[in-house]
């Protein structure tokens, strides 16, 4: 296809590989039926992974201005579309490219996907807050992912552009599956995400490792998917407490093999006090029929309600968690029931059509 008059958009986001929600969002994007409609070029920010050098990453953070500066210039876009989160780093790299692209007089999308809101983030510094109303009002929409976010946002700064946009997710690989029996011997719990300690798997682990035990819960399984930082001390923590046969590492999963593991999960467990947005993992859990034990953070509320979708807890409380598991193990006809709630919800909100309908009028408005 010749995209040469098609309408530009500059779409900012990390490597297209890298294991994250705005790579996933971002990949999404490219691939829908929109890049048929206009030009998408994407700048590449945010850092390589493990295997960047220091001096690759100096490279790249000096660099990176001037690249995007002559993108503005000589591929002359529509439309600036930066995708972002509410932390430090992000900010200030932000406001830089959203300077730049205010002299080239740029219409610019700002897409928040997670982080914790601004005024818990800003925490009383005033720099900060300058520093973020100046993204704000120099942006011409605001694309938030909840309504929790959007009310956050608002009582920061009043008479924002917002518009909101849950995540989605492709709900096809999920078309085969029905709501869950719980006829198995075996009980698997499934963990599937980064492995660090905000994510709340090591009260997963301890909470495993009280149930387990007693006699009923001999057949529990943990089995974790997933990559990070903390592996090596999970791994450790799991030696401690003297459950590895129960708690199994599989490693970061993808596609088919991924499918597979919400196959055979009874529910997932995702205690989260990172700030969150609205995880690409929950919505595969509802997708594949499969009840959730989380928390309350970010825009999870919006997606899962107590009792219905799954069991909320409290962070880091490990008592809760270890409450909620055994519950729901102890409660077939509960489980049944929130496994079908699931399954309805994921496919009557959170597909990508939906998301990809929002996104190409958000262009079209924007492009005129």
């Amino acid at each position: 296809m010749n995209k040469s008059n098609l309408p530009k958009i500059l779409i900012t986001g990390p490597k297209l590989k890298a294991v994250s929600g705005i790579s996933t969002h971002l990949v999404q994007i490219l691939s829908s039926s929109i890049a048929k409609e206009v030009h998408f070029i994407h700048f590449q920010v945010g850092g390589q992974g493990r295997n960047e050098t220091k001096l690759q990453k100096l490279y790249r953070i000096v660099t990176a201005p001037v690249f995007f500066t002559f993108f503005l210039y000589k591929l002359k876009p529509n439309l600036v579309h930066i995708n972002s989160s509410m932390d430090l780093r992000s900010l200030f790299r932000d406001s830089f490219l959203i300077f730049l692209c205010k002299i080239t007089k740029q219409r610019i999308i700002y897409q928040v996907h997670g982080g914790a809101f601004p005024d818990k983030f800003t925490n009383g510094n005033h720099a900060l807050k300058k520093l973020i109303k100046y993204i704000l009002k120099n942006i011409n929409k605001l694309i938030l992912l909840s309504d929790i976010a959007k009310r956050e946002y608002s009582s920061f700064e009043s008479k924002l552009p917002i518009v909101v946009i849950p995540n989605a997710i492709d709900l096809s690989p999920f078309a085969h599956f029905s709501p869950k029996m719980y006829n198995n011997k075996n009980i698997n719990a499934v963990y599937i995400g980064r492995l660090e300690r905000n994510k709340g798997i090591y009260e997963t682990i301890e909470a495993v490792s009280i149930l387990i035990k007693e006699d009923r819960y001999k057949n529990l399984r943990l089995l974790i998917a997933g990559s990070g930082p903390d592996e090596k001390l999970l791994r450790r923590k799991a030696h401690f407490l003297k459950t590895e046969e129960n708690v199994i590492f599989l490693g970061p999963i993808f596609g088919d093999e991924k499918i597979n593991l919400w196959h055979i999960a009874d529910f997932f467990i995702f205690p989260t006090y990172h700030q969150e947005g609205i995880p690409y993992s929950i919505l595969e859990s509802l997708a594949s029929a499969t009840p959730v034990i989380t928390t309350q953070i970010g825009g999870i509320p919006e997606v899962i309600e107590d009792g219905v979708h799954g069991i909320f807890i409290n962070p880091k409380d490990v008592t809760g968690l270890t409450v909620a598991v055994s519950g729901l193990i102890n409660d077939h006809d509960k489980l049944v029931e929130i496994s079908q709630n699931c399954r309805k919800r994921a496919f009557m909100f959170y597909g990508i059509e939906r998301l990809e309908s929002q996104f190409r009028d958000l262009y079209k408005e924007l492009i005129g």
